[in-house]
């Protein structure tokens, strides 16, 4: 990828931290006491929602200069969608999620089905099955975990320093709307960027409260620095944030943040071009706490054909995940000849791109796959 790509990621990464935040807990304070009491029912407590329809995406509307205004001329789109229902308490749940992503003249679409007892994944709009050992091992760290979280569920976000009511300034309540097929209130309220990176820092520090690995913990910075908060604060000029719960069961039904950032003269360098831009983060979910029927895929292809894509020693480790030799290791050895070469190309091409710093040298590094 190249150095222009890596770090409009980086300040995608950014803001969707800063989003997620946001998103994860929200909050009131300020103009109306109504609000906030609405903002607080939303997000205390426990709400349970089995079921629904999910969609997540953050929108990204870039500015640049040079080689990379040309290669953000359209909005970039990352969005996460599809039905899930949940199977009981610690099950994996039935999921039909997709993944797509746009922009830069590029679309990528991958996702992940699951009935519960046989898995699937998409790619670029073609379903494979996952053969039953690697979704046995997957379906077992996943119900391991649940299991984790339920033991840590006395932790709520007051003991982890997390306050939202002060990360929103001036809510205000924009009375009654139909969102998610559901009647909602609205609340709206600028962003207190202060409020949310002090309580941002405090969770840094707490994060082995949250029941991450060792390794995990070893990869999170242990706090915000003082040129941290100056550079978030520098790039973010403006954030508002609307909330949709609903009327009756105060369960969130709608998020939408929008953000407006520049980059800081001092990481202009490394921005490659990129000046600022426009961010929006969506969290929607609909048809709340009602059944969703999960079928499986017609006709899905066999894993083999995917590994051949991306070569065996890529998608075999798949099977491994759980430190199992069977069904895994198996297939990855059927398909060593050509899975192995087209490993090897796909490193060749990767190496390419990281080092092209035109977009005719990206396209030329499309030779090393044969097209």
């Amino acid at each position: 990828m190249p150095a222009r790509f890596r770090s409009t990621a980086a300040w995608l990464a950014l803001a969707a931290l800063c989003a997620g935040g946001l998103g994860a807990c929200g909050g009131g304070g300020g103009e109306s006491a109504n609000a906030r009491q609405v903002v607080k029912q939303t997000f205390a407590g426990q709400k349970r929602v089995d079921s629904g329809k999910l969609d997540l995406s953050l929108t990204a509307k870039l500015r640049a200069t040079g080689l990379a205004a040309s290669q953000v001329n359209d909005p970039i789109v990352l969005r996460m969608s599809g039905p899930f229902q949940s199977r009981g308490e610690n099950a994996l749940p039935a999921m039909d999620l997709v993944l797509t992503a746009t922009g830069s003249g590029q679309d990528f679409s991958a996702g992940a089905i699951s009935t519960g007892t046989k898995g699937y994944v998409t790619f670029q709009g073609k379903p494979y099955s996952v053969p039953p050992d690697v979704f046995a091992q997957f379906k077992q760290g996943f119900e391991r975990q649940q299991r984790q979280d339920k033991q840590r569920s006395n932790l709520d976000l007051t003991a982890l320093g997390i306050n939202p009511e002060t990360w929103l300034q001036n809510p205000k309540n924009e009375g009654d709307e139909k969102v998610g097929g559901a009647d909602t209130t609205h609340i709206s309220a600028d962003v207190n960027l202060d409020a949310l990176l002090n309580d941002l820092d405090g969770l840094f520090k707490r994060a082995d409260k949250l029941g991450f690995s060792r390794q995990q913990l070893q990869q999170l910075p242990k706090g915000l620095t003082s040129a941290n908060r100056r550079q978030i604060k520098d790039a973010i000029k403006k954030g508002h944030v609307d909330i949709w719960t609903g009327k009756d069961d105060k369960t969130l039904r709608r998020l939408d943040l929008a953000v407006t950032f520049v980059v800081p003269a001092s990481l202009k360098a490394q921005a490659q071009g990129v000046e600022g831009g426009d961010l929006k983060l969506t969290l929607a979910v609909s048809d709340v706490n009602k059944k969703q029927d999960i079928n499986p895929p017609a006709n899905p292809r066999p894993w083999s054909e995917l590994q051949k894509q991306f070569g065996s020693s890529t998608l075999g480790g798949l099977g491994g995940l759980g430190g199992s030799s069977g069904t895994g290791s198996s297939s990855s050895g059927s398909g060593s000849s050509s899975g192995i070469g087209s490993s090897k190309r796909t490193q060749r091409y990767l190496k390419c791109v990281q080092k092209a710093k035109t977009t005719q040298d990206v396209t030329a590094c499309g030779s090393i796959l044969g097209r």
